[in-house]
């Protein structure tokens, strides 16, 4: 129970950030969200982005093979839609947050038969940052982490692209995965790409963008060690219960938040 209460006290809501102490300025990041049913965690991680955005663009609604967890229109079932407004609303005195959406389901494919690029290029075509960082709605980052990778990329501006690695859990926080997929590569999330005129996000599967010149943006990588929170794996038997849990297990993170070193 003691794990509920601190979600119902908002805890990411008005957390301390450190001061940024670097002579460059902050860098502009656009944040880009594809969501399809995101409670409970749609107002937790625009939180968490919040303080470190240039701007947030969240384009809700599913492609045209979530037909079955879906309105007929293509919206989120669950007030996704909703609580995104009224987040904006209430929550975004800056006027950071752009929700993107269409009435009717998005393309499922691109011309290279890849999935739902249709759905970041829907933020990406409006982005306005210099850099532009994809975020899933149930992933988390440490606050203090964030501001070290906008001190990395202040620092050396020849960075072009970020990776981030995710456990993935079973069942709860507590029991994390291993396997060779995992070890090769698929806990490994490319999130981070730079950004501005001319530039083209080319695919989502993988996340590919280039530059004005057409290069491709993972040219001068860099894979940083931190952890983004990330729920990706859960126990059938869970699924029916999965809005409480999920809210149990994002509560864990921000209570014992992990980092490698």
């Amino acid at each position: 129970m003691s794990i509920l209460r601190a979600v119902d006290k908002e805890p990411n809501s008005s957390l301390p950030l450190p001061e940024w102490s670097r002579p460059e300025p902050m860098p502009k990041v656009t944040f880009g969200i594809i969501v399809l049913n995101g409670e409970p965690f749609t107002r937790y991680c625009l939180r968490a982005l919040y303080s470190f955005a240039h701007e947030i663009i969240v384009v809700e609604g599913g492609h045209e093979d979530t037909r079955a967890v879906a309105t007929p229109d293509g919206h989120s079932v669950d007030g996704t839609l909703e609580v995104l407004e009224r987040f904006r609303a209430e929550e975004d005195p800056q006027g950071k947050v752009t929700i993107v959406t269409r009435d009717g389901f998005w393309p499922k494919k691109d011309e290279l038969g890849r999935c739902r690029t249709a759905q970041s290029r829907a933020y990406a075509e409006r982005a306005t940052g210099d850099y532009l960082w994809q975020v899933d709605i149930d992933e988390f980052y440490r606050a203090d982490d964030m501001r070290r990778v906008l001190e990395m990329l202040a620092s050396d501006p020849e960075i072009t692209s970020v990776s981030f690695r995710a456990p993935s859990f079973w069942g709860s926080p507590g029991i994390e995965v291993q396997g060779w997929a995992l070890q090769r590569g698929l806990r490994d999330y490319d999130r981070l790409y730079k950004w501005g005129p001319g530039y083209r996000y080319v695919t989502h599967e993988p996340p590919t963008v280039t530059d004005e010149l057409h290069r491709d943006w993972r040219g001068r990588h860099r894979r940083q060690p931190l952890r983004c929170q990330h729920c990706a794996r859960d126990k059938r038997t869970q699924l029916k219960d999965m809005p409480s849990w999920r809210t149990v297990a994002y509560a864990a993170w921000i209570r014992e938040p992990r980092c490698l070193a």
